[in-house]
């Protein structure tokens, strides 16, 4: 029999949080350089409110991890928040153990005779079973409330496929994935519809770091949700599927995931890298840090095959399009300004023409890929401007405008 219980965050909240606490805070001291520098106030705003708010959110959770904990013995006992306040109290003094969903988490309180709240942990932090266990070993009663969502029972049905077979126990183990599906399903399609809605009016009427910043914030978001709740919303639905199964699951924004994606495309053929083979590092950093994030949080749940397609689908577009934007928002200085002539223009690349101009630069003649508003307004012979920048992560790239 136990005698003492400590129940603390899992390792992987830490793991998440450092992640996301490095990977935010760079590019949040990047672009408030570039907008104090270039009197970007949009830039900024932007940059405070969504980098910063993901760079908080992953030192909260290192916090959290760090400090927060509830230790449990049959004399003393001790709950520290994430923010440090830690209350001791007697075994003794615990008149309620309640289990019951808490703000979306299925979660566990501890109540004095008097019925002060006495501490708070989730179901799926480290040793939460145990402490359940240990409480009933102590002839402690767990009352439960709220457990289930009201007029949902337990899905019971053994003879579907593997996804519907694994789908009560998924129920067991998540309940509080399963409490607030309808939530879920309605935030999922604001930020896709919407986010689609408002890329298209920033990339309109808004500067193109704005744009740029929300196609790579918002399928971030959409990324995030799913890490989030990998048990309730699915890519791959499978073939005969109960009405319940469907009911309690969520289709991800694969759609409006690649639309938002696809919208960034015109903008890179403007941005002419030229360190290849840095950026191609770039990209498969990315890639790999977006697909092992999910094998990471999927690691209790066996994935179709149509699902790892399509995330494998997603992180390439997702790493193809953050190589570009990434680099341009995060430029290291000033960039280098030069005049040059056009030599020769053409188009190639069949039904999706892309426009290039032939310019002669202090380093030999170049290829430089255009707008077909910039190719239609030049001509051989014609003076142009050459735009040199070099971004944090040392790639380089080049692109021309109008004079």
């Amino acid at each position: 029999m136990q005698t003492e219980v400590e129940v603390r965050e899992p390792k992987y909240v830490l793991v998440i949080g450092i992640i996301d606490a490095v990977f935010f805070t760079i590019f949040l001291f990047f672009c408030v350089c570039v907008g104090i520098s270039e009197h970007d106030m949009m830039l900024l705003f932007l940059c405070g409110a969504i980098f910063g708010g993901f760079a908080l959110l992953g030192y909260g959770m290192i916090t959290d991890y760090c400090l927060r904990r509830l230790q449990v013995s049959r004399t003393n006992c001790q709950y520290r928040t994430w923010y440090g306040k830690t209350t001791a109290f007697y075994f003794t003094e615990i008149g309620c153990v309640e289990q019951k969903l808490r703000m979306g988490s299925l979660s566990v309180l501890l109540y004095d005779r008097s019925g002060k709240k006495l501490a708070c942990v989730e179901c799926n932090m480290k040793h939460s079973n145990e402490l359940l266990d240990f409480f009933r070993q102590n002839a402690m009663t767990v009352t439960e409330s709220d457990v289930l969502p009201k007029g949902n029972t337990p899905y019971r049905n053994k003879q579907q496929a593997y996804i519907t077979e694994t789908y009560p126990a998924e129920k067991e183990l998540y309940p509080w994935q399963f409490q607030h599906v309808k939530q879920i399903k309605w935030f999922m399609r604001f930020l896709s519809w919407g986010g689609l809605f408002l890329t298209v009016v920033a990339i309109r009427y808004f500067s193109a770091r704005t744009g740029i910043l929300l196609m790579m914030v918002l399928p971030l978001l959409m990324y995030i949700v799913l890490l989030t709740f990998p048990n309730v919303i699915t890519m791959d639905r499978p073939n005969g599927v109960s009405k319940e199964w469907r009911t309690d699951h969520v289709n991800f924004p694969f759609v409006t995931f690649m639309l938002i994606e696809i919208l960034g495309w015109p903008s890179l053929e403007i941005m002419n890298i030229r360190d290849g083979w840095k950026a191609v590092g770039f990209g498969v950093i990315i890639f790999l840090i977006f697909f092992l994030l999910y094998l990471l949080f999927v690691k209790n749940k066996k994935p179709l095959y149509g699902t790892m397609a399509m995330i494998i689908m997603l992180g390439v577009f997702y790493a193809y399009t953050t190589t570009y934007h990434a680099n341009w928002i995060c430029r290291v200085k000033e960039p280098e300004h030069e005049v040059v002539m056009v030599t020769d223009q053409f188009e190639t690349g069949g039904k999706s023409n892309h426009y290039v101009l032939r310019v002669a630069t202090t380093e030999g003649e170049e290829r430089m890929d255009v707008y077909k508003t910039m190719y239609d307004r030049v001509e051989p012979g014609d003076t142009v401007g050459l735009c040199k920048r070099v971004s944090v992560f040392g790639i380089h790239y080049w692109y021309l405008h109008e004079l």
